[in-house]
């Protein structure tokens, strides 16, 4: 019964670890690799590209494997949301469900 207990736990902090550390929070003294201003822009730009017109509603930085992504968060006036990851070498990627890092 202890070792089926040690198991488990075991197995529970792996798994919450790696999740954790897939996506960590920004520390609020780093200065991000990319501008939030810069990153909206880029995103701005590739949305001009969809029929949609879409305004920013949320941002969020994390420290990913690229160092640090702006994931911005978009809506339109019918409710259309669209997610844009914008990464620490400014590539852009979009996404109707978001992101996985």
């Amino acid at each position: 019964m202890n070792k089926r207990l040690i198991v488990v736990l075991v197995c529970c902090l792996l798994v919450c670890g790696s999740a954790y550390a897939r996506r960590i929070a920004w520390k609020k003294t780093d200065k991000p690799p990319v501008s939030l201003h810069l990153a909206i822009t880029l995103a701005e730009s590739e949305l001009e590209k969809e029929p949609t017109k879409y305004f920013c509603i949320g941002a969020f930085l994390a420290r990913t494997f690229s160092e640090g992504d702006w994931e911005l968060r978009f809506s339109s006036e019918d409710g259309k949301e669209m997610r844009v990851s914008v990464g620490s070498d400014k590539s852009v990627r979009k996404s109707k469900e978001g992101f996985e890092y």
